[in-house]
Order: structure tokens, then sequence, then C-alpha cells
């Protein structure tokens, strides 16, 4: 019930609404699908990010809205599991991203054999560790910073390890994407990936 309050109040709010189809050009769709919602209290506004499993939430992390400094929390006591973690019964090959913002942006663009890590780019939750390193494989494309890129390396190795799978890490363009429009659709150009294979 709580989750339905949150996500009826980010839906009428329409700044929210806005930074997540027009700040972070996710779909309006994501933002249903997943039942992103709004909570407010006497520090800030937060966008809150459920975690589903087979359609029940067992988990929920927040983040502040600008113009606040970026800070995350998450519900105390819930578990840590991959965000989107159904999609793994369903494909061999995973896009493992570095966040729940990362996913959503990447489950917008069409791809849906994605989860994401939400407990940060330099560990994964142990019951995905066991469930990502049974796949096929795995694409890691993290953040092109020190932590995103050392992060990305330390969990395909462990991945990598355990099983016989594929592990790509991809470094992510330096250079800030560029946003055109044609025919009123807009499109994110950015340089291609450095793909690296552990």
């Amino acid at each position: 019930e709580r989750v339905e309050t949150m996500h009826a109040a980010l839906l009428a709010d329409q700044e929210t609404l806005d930074y997540c189809t027009k700040g972070r050009y996710w779909s309006l769709e994501a933002v249903k699908r997943f039942k992103l919602g709004l909570r407010v209290d006497g520090r800030a506004k937060w966008l809150a990010f459920p975690w589903w499993r087979r359609e029940e939430c067992v988990g929920m992390k927040y983040r502040t809205l600008p113009p606040q400094p970026k800070t995350f929390e998450r519900e105390p006591g819930c578990e840590s599991v991959l965000f989107n973690m159904d999609a793994l019964a369903g494909h061999e090959e995973i896009i493992l991203a570095s966040g729940e913002s990362d996913a959503l942006a990447l489950l917008t663009l069409g791809f849906q054999n994605v989860v994401a890590t939400t407990t940060g780019e330099t560990s994964l939750p142990a019951s995905a560790v066991d469930a990502l390193s049974k796949k096929a494989k795995l694409l890691i494309p993290f953040d092109n910073d020190v932590t995103g890129q050392k992060g990305a390396r330390e969990i395909g190795k462990r991945l990598a390890k355990r099983h016989n799978i594929t592990v790509l890490t991809s470094q992510l363009p330096t250079a800030k994407a560029k946003h055109d429009e044609i025919d009123g659709i807009k499109i994110v150009r950015t340089p291609s990936l450095y793909i690296e294979k552990m």
C-alpha cells in the first residue's frame, strides 16, 4: 500500500515526473512498470525505487531529487537483491547496470535483459552472485570512473571464476552525450563503448 501511495504521489507531481521523463529520459512506461515513487520529508524530496521479486516489493532505495545534493537511503532491514531481478528467469545473456537509474535507461531503450546492483558498483548481493554466475554471458557497463571500472572488473572476475560464463566489461564514453532532435524524437548519441573480455 505504501508503494502505491508513493507511486501515485510521483504521478501527481509534475516536477518529479518531468525529472524522470525529461531529465533522465526514462519512459513513462518504465516509471509505471516499476512503480517509482515520491517521498517527501523535512529534509528533501526523494525518488523511491521499489525492488520487485515476483510482483512483491522486497526492498526500496531512495535518492534525493535536485536541487538537493545526491544522497541515497534504503528501507531499514530490507533484503539486498538485484533491481529487476525477475529478468534473470527469461534470459541467458544479462546486462548488469550499476544502479536503478542506469537500468531504467537501458529498459527505456528496449533492453529487457537488464538487472542492476542495489548495493553500489563495488559489491553484489550474495544471492546475485549465484544467479548471475549461472548465466551464459554478462555485460557490465559501469561508470567510466575509477570506482566504476574497478567495480566492474572485480565483479567480472569474481563471477568468471565461479562458472563457465563469458563476462564483458565496458568503458562508457567520457564525453557528454549529445541530445539531438530529429522529427520531434530525441536521439542520444555517444561514442562507441570499449569492451573488455574477462
